[in-house]
Formats: structure tokens, C-alpha cells, sequence
């Protein structure tokens, strides 16, 4: 009869034996098991527009034109003579003015009157508007071209 204690010492010396020489214990045959993996994805990469927020200010300093002189209701007394307030104003290359198109010289009134139609910025009849190419009207400009331009590109706060 062999000793359990003996046998032990046995199979853990065969055991290390085999470690170490990198034999390999006979194994029964068994079949590889199956994952199933899904082929949806855990999360879904959505891409996002940059967001973004006009913050404009309305300072004496926007009234402006874009060399600093205020001109904002000018041309607006005509029972003053000899005044040094024009009427009318060069319309810089890329500028519309808001109320009025530029003339045939190039040249538009630095304050329209309403003329009651459907314009959003020159609608209400009598009243006086600022026409001039003032640093406020540019950037309303600008923001409109970029808006009307790329307004699919990015989520616009308001």
C-alpha cells in the first residue's frame, strides 16, 4: 500500500517535472465554447455642432462709423443752414446700408424715415432710423451674412 502523503509528493513532483519542461498533461477533449459578440455598438458616436453666442453691445461707441466719428442722426434738421451735418454718406465696398440701398454715385442717407413696409429694421412709417455704415449696422452685416451662411454648420444660442 502506498502512503498518501507519499503519493502527493509524488504527483507534485510529476507535476512540477512537467511544468518545467513543458510537457503537457493529457486533457480530455472538449469543444471550444461560443461567444456570442454583438454587432451593435455599446455607444454611438454622434457629431455635434460648435454652439455658439453673439453677445453684442450697443455702447455710444457702436453708433460710430468705423473711424469713430458719431454721425448717427445726421442730415435729420434740414431748417439748419451752413450745418457741418451731411446728409448723405459714402457707402464702403461690402456695405449695404440697412434702410436704403446705395445710389447710383454710391452714396446713401445717413437717416432713412420708415416707410411702413415689411423691412424688420426700417418698417415703422415716421420713424427715424440709422442708415450709416455706423460700427453697430456693419456688425448686424456681418452677423446676418454669417448666419444666412453657415447656419447649418453650428447651434446658435439666443
Amino acid at each position: 500500500m502506498i502512503h498518501p502523503h507519499s503519493l502527493s509528493r509524488r504527483l507534485l513532483v510529476l507535476l512540477l517535472a512537467t511544468v518545467l519542461l513543458g510537457a503537457q498533461l493529457p486533457l480530455p477533449a472538449r469543444a471550444a465554447p461560443t461567444v456570442s459578440i454583438s454587432q451593435t455598438p455599446l455607444t454611438l458616436i454622434v457629431p455635434t455642432h460648435p454652439e455658439v453666442l453673439f453677445a453684442i453691445t450697443n455702447s455710444q461707441s457702436m453708433d460710430g462709423d468705423l473711424g469713430g466719428a458719431i454721425m448717427t442722426g445726421s442730415g435729420t434738421v434740414s431748417a439748419l443752414t451752413g450745418s457741418s451735418s451731411p446728409v448723405n454718406y459714402e457707402v464702403p465696398n461690402g456695405f449695404t446700408p440697412p434702410c436704403t440701398g446705395p445710389t447710383s454715385t454710391g452714396t446713401a442717407p445717413y437717416t432713412a424715415q420708415g416707410s411702413g413696409g415689411s423691412s424688420a429694421t426700417c418698417g415703422r412709417r415716421g420713424t427715424l432710423y440709422d442708415n450709416s455704415a455706423s460700427r453697430l449696422n456693419v456688425l448686424k452685416a456681418a452677423l446676418t451674412d454669417v448666419v444666412q451662411n453657415y447656419a447649418a454648420d453650428f447651434d446658435m444660442g439666443d
